[in-house]
């Protein structure tokens, strides 16, 4: 993202909407720190830093995902079987 999409990006964040992070977002961006610090949560390291290893990953995993905190956004959401995108 340009500047200006991701000086959009926050103000939409940090007005209170949503965003989900999936994928190859989760891996994006990691010289942005409001993106990897605010809004996921964590990093994925394409080498290792910091005395911390380098992030792998597993493909062909079947995953299951839940709500853990009441909004509306999950409302009636379940155990619900998902498939990694990978396969």
């Amino acid at each position: 993202l340009g500047a200006e999409e991701r000086k959009n990006l926050q103000a939409f964040v940090e007005g209170g909407k949503g965003v989900i992070v999936l994928h190859h977002a989760i891996a994006n961006y990691n010289g942005w720190p409001w993106w990897y610090e605010q809004v996921v949560g964590g990093r994925y390291l394409l080498k290792g830093e910091a005395g911390r290893p380098a992030s792998t990953y597993q493909h062909d995993l079947d995953l299951s995902a839940r709500a853990t905190e009441r909004h509306p956004i999950t409302a009636g959401a379940s155990l619900a079987p998902t498939i990694s995108p990978l396969s």
